[in-house]
């Protein structure tokens, strides 16, 4: 196994000014793993850790086979599939949560199969970061640790969130939480204080935060920093946007997927703006149609002739 992605497997209800889906197929790791699918394509190579209710579709779960995912990691527990129900009006920026109902996810404990726990890449998608943590711990040597998370966290559980941070070697947040966890406006000097430490639990004394931090900065690209250099990158420009459910977690898990593929264990710089312009690709197909669909439709073609655009647009 070259990468491990934890995270929610679920169904979402999405509603946005270009229609209402219900119950598609959704989830931080079923996102991520078909994101990353697209880069590590070999069977075995990718595994997803999750957990679902004996209402999930079995069409779902083959849907993520056909895609060569590993689904050794995912649980079956009695009860109902996680289920989140959202909105999105306007900029389509922010989904207004309508209703979340965590069903089994509540008691997630998630066991990293034994024979996984040697894998080089570990991508921690957006849950508790008390359960990150546990991950985190099965892990033999892991090469690179990655991280998500939201703003509930920094809110009410700053000290097991900012235990986590100084455990990863890159963090993936937005902007907003990039600002709302260093209490400062300027997202540069917020990021170099999430970096050092010093906007975390116990400050810089306790010690320093993630080496890289990306800040997603939705239809305005991202801005990424890394000891010794910094990555700004605009979006794809794409011109509907349908529904952005998935974004991050499309974008982190074809990150790490790329790292993965590069197989190195200090990436550089270039590694990483390869990796960057590739999720800035996938991400861009996500927001044009509702939950996984787009992904699981996409052919190689297209998605490299709008890669080959987008490195045209950038001067890459």
């Amino acid at each position: 196994m070259d990468l491990v992605l934890v995270g929610s497997f679920g169904y979402d209800t999405i509603s946005t000014q270009h229609g209402t889906v219900e119950d598609t197929l959704g989830g931080a790791a079923v996102h991520a793993g078909l994101a990353a699918s697209r880069v590590l394509h070999q069977e075995g190579r990718v595994g997803l850790v999750s957990v679902v209710g004996q209402d999930v579709d079995p069409s779902d779960l083959e849907i993520l086979r056909s895609h060569n995912l590993d689904l050794t990691g995912i649980e079956t527990l009695e009860g109902l599939t996680f289920r989140w129900t959202g909105r999105y009006e306007g900029a389509m920026d922010q989904a207004e949560t309508l209703n979340t109902d965590l069903n089994v996810l509540q008691v997630f404990n998630p066991k990293v199969p034994e024979e996984w726990r040697s894998a080089p890449y570990l991508f921690c998608a957006n849950i508790h970061p008390a359960i990150q943590a546990s991950v985190i711990e099965q892990m033999e040597s892991p090469a690179l640790v990655a991280v998500d998370s939201m703003n509930l966290w920094i809110d009410i559980e700053r000290e097991a969130l900012s235990s986590v941070l100084r455990r990863a070697d890159i963090a993936f947040l937005n902007e907003a939480e990039v600002r709302m966890l260093a209490e400062e406006p300027n997202l540069v000097l917020a990021m170099r204080a999430v970096r050092d430490g010093s906007a975390l639990s116990g400050g810089a004394e306790a010690g320093r935060g993630p080496p890289i931090l990306v800040a997603k900065k939705g239809e305005h690209g991202l801005l990424m920093i890394a000891d010794g250099y910094t990555i700004a990158m605009p979006a794809y420009p794409s011109r509907d946007v349908i529904d952005p459910t998935g974004c991050g977690d499309t974008f982190a898990g074809t990150v790490m997927a790329c790292l993965a593929e590069s197989g190195v264990e200090n990436p550089t710089e270039k590694d990483f703006r390869d990796a960057l312009i590739h999720a800035t690709v996938a991400a861009s197909f996500v927001v044009g149609g509702f939950g996984t669909a787009p992904m699981v439709k996409l052919d190689r073609g297209t998605y490299h002739a709008r890669l080959d655009r987008f490195r045209r647009i950038i001067g890459a």
